[in-house]
């Protein structure tokens, strides 16, 4: 979809845009092209932003993959809390208490 070598956070931005926009299957394309953009520039911050948006991806998706989108969070959520990354590790536990709300898990999205 995008020629050269795009940063990872211009294409995690621009996977974002199509998701809010509803392109689920463009937002899944460039949220994997920016998780493998931060691993080839060993970018450990931007890989946990990645995994966020794909667990975003697959929460909304149409049926939603809830074991996709809980692997995704769970693992931005252990590189955010490696990284410090305070902001992001509560946007990662909203979206898991968000996701485990939906699916009936009550307790989990309690706490």
């Amino acid at each position: 979809m995008l020629s050269g070598r795009p940063t990872a956070s211009l294409v995690a931005d621009l996977s974002e845009g199509y998701r809010l926009a509803g392109r689920l299957a463009e937002a899944k394309e460039l949220g994997q092209q920016a998780l493998e953009a931060a691993r080839a520039g060993k970018q450990q911050g931007q890989q946990a932003y990645a995994l966020r948006l794909l667990g975003q991806s697959a929460a909304h998706d149409d049926p939603s993959d809830v074991a996709l989108a809980e692997t995704h969070y769970q693992r931005a959520l252990a590189l955010a809390q490696a990284l410090g990354m305070r902001p992001l590790q509560a946007h990662c536990h909203l979206d898991l208490g968000t996701l485990y709300a939906k699916t009936g898990r009550r307790e989990q999205a309690r706490t």
